[in-house]
């Protein structure tokens, strides 16, 4: 697949920690979009599907494990892969 095909999208509240995933991704051509918090990230997956979903495991409103679930509901969305962000320095990779 074509990386400028392959849509990310990052779940973070964190300006700078979105910018920073961001930042790495955007270059190699991936399209990437933000949203603030589980519900932003719920509604940007309903309108344009992602590929692969980045997110923080500790969320504000929605924790990453409860998104994900959510996401598995949806028609289309059930096998998007994830990457939970533990904190700065681990990340966990896979399909819940």
């Amino acid at each position: 697949m074509d990386r400028a095909a392959i849509r990310v999208l990052v779940v973070d509240d964190d300006p700078w920690s979105q910018q920073v995933v961001a930042s790495q991704l955007a270059p190699s051509g991936f399209r990437v979009g933000c949203a603030a918090d589980g519900w932003e990230g719920l509604s940007l997956a309903g309108r344009a599907a992602p590929d692969l979903l980045v997110t923080e495991v500790r969320r504000p409103t929605i924790d990453a494990w409860s998104l994900a679930e959510e996401l598995r509901g949806w028609a289309g969305l059930a096998k998007v892969p994830f990457i939970f962000v533990v904190d700065e320095r681990s990340i966990s990779i896979g399909n819940t």
